[in-house]
């Protein structure tokens, strides 16, 4: 079948002035971590120099491929260079999912989720294993009066102090799905009951994979009901008290971190590495990734912008009369434009109607090759605001081969350079 080809040019508007350095740029572990099957779960010792985490329906787990997950482990070298993993082994280890829930300081004793019993049944909680004499000892469980609440999907974080238990569960009295509650340990080792964190971090979406930072000021977590670029982001928010209920607004970390699939698991060392996990698209397996935490927090620091939200397109049910105006054809050349609403790249209904016009009109000649190139205006963070004119390019590219333009189409970011009249989106097609 002969395919149409067309040419047009969409020139976004973008908050972006493009200046990222190198050093900003997240990097995927090695194939020593990460590998074909799914990585997930990474908990970085307090010293940075061994790597814990969760591998998934890989043929070398206890019990094989399919029985579960497994707790694998990594050690760095002084050139910085991760070893092989290697899995961590019985009777940390068995036939059904095991992870790492936290590291004690001194990186002697591990925190696991769930109780281990005999022939490699699990009850819902939480347990800890210490190293001793060059083997770990098998896990006992902690004192954690709330079992009962434990149903369907859970999890833990203890932080390096041993002090602090931040707890994603669903339970009938929460916000939504997953919520995130704060266990706290007391002298006579027994952990409280838990605590929900509030609405400020709490959605009607989900909150899981939460890291607690060592003074129990700043926390990271997962969230899909919060502003975010995909199916799940990674924020951050500081405690603004001694209460556990009053937090700062969380914050995206940003396209330099999440992606437009699920990204989730951020734990950091204390030399300033991050280490999380990411799809970077919907249906692909997990890796491990790691950034520079300094370079981080001066992306949360300068930018100024709020995180995009993007949020499932308009239905469009009729074409009005002003959408068809708005495309013109003027010596062969069909133009329409169209803006986004700041810091995002959701297609309004507006702009879904403009797409649409333009569609029908395309049908009534021959264009070559679509090209669709993103465009900023000079306000707001570059690191923040790049991918978002990359982004809102995307989703234009995206939108335009859904409605049935059969024809290559390439999408590109370029910042403020080629600006025309500040539009936020110029469609150009050119025919052959």
């Amino acid at each position: 079948m002969n395919k149409t080809k067309l040419t047009f040019s969409i020139l976004l508007a973008l908050n972006f002035a493009f200046t990222l350095e190198a050093q900003t740029k997240r990097i995927k572990l090695s194939g020593n971590i990460n590998s074909a099957s799914d990585e997930t779960n990474p908990v970085i010792s307090p010293d940075g120099t061994t790597l814990y985490f969760v591998r998934s329906m890989y043929p070398e787990n206890t019990g094989g491929e399919k029985a579960g997950q497994d707790i694998w482990v990594s050690k760095k070298n002084p050139s910085g260079e991760w070893s092989k993993a290697l899995n961590l082994g019985a009777p940390v280890n068995n036939s059904a999912n095991n992870s790492v829930c936290g590291i004690s300081a001194d990186g002697k004793t591990l925190y696991l989720a769930n109780i281990y019993k005999k022939n490699d049944k699990m009850l819902p909680g939480i347990s800890s294993s210490t190293f001793n004499n060059g083997v770990w000892e098998t896990p006992i469980p902690l004192d954690f009066n709330a079992k009962n609440l434990l149903s369907g999907y859970f999890s833990f974080f203890i932080s390096a102090n041993e002090k602090q238990m931040i707890i994603s569960m669903q339970i009938a009295s929460g916000a939504g799905q997953e919520d995130l509650y704060v266990s706290t340990k007391e002298e006579d080792g027994k952990w409280t009951i838990p605590v929900s964190l509030g609405k400020t971090i709490n959605t009607s979406g989900f909150e899981t994979s939460p890291f607690l930072t060592e003074d129990g000021k700043t926390l990271y977590f997962c969230s899909d009901g919060q502003a975010g670029l995909g199916k799940g982001d990674i924020f951050v928010t500081t405690r603004l008290d001694e209460s556990w209920t009053n937090w700062s607004s969380p914050k995206n970390l940003g396209p330099e971190i999440n992606t437009a699939g699920l990204d989730n698991y951020f734990c950091l060392s204390k030399s300033g590495d991050a280490y999380f996990v990411s799809g970077e698209t919907e249906n692909e397996p997990g890796d491990i990734y790691t950034i520079k935490l300094f370079d981080l927090n001066n992306y949360i620091k300068d930018n100024k912008e709020e995180p995009i939200a993007l949020k499932k397109e308009t239905p469009v049910e009729n074409i009005t009369t002003a959408a068809i105006k708005t495309v013109e054809v003027k010596q062969d050349t069909l133009k329409c434009s169209f803006e986004f609403d700041r810091n995002s790249a959701v297609i309004s209904s507006a702009g879904i109607e403009k797409l649409t016009a333009f569609e029908k009109e395309l049908k009534k000649k021959k264009y070559k090759m679509i090209l669709v190139n993103g465009y900023a205006d000079a306000t707001g963070n570059p690191i923040y605001n790049q991918p978002l004119s990359q982004k809102r390019a995307n989703e234009v590219k995206a939108y335009l081969m859904k409605i049935g333009v059969a024809i290559e189409i390439k999408s590109k970011g370029y910042g403020t350079e080629g600006m025309i009249q500040e539009k936020k989106v110029l469609i150009i097609a050119v025919p052959e």
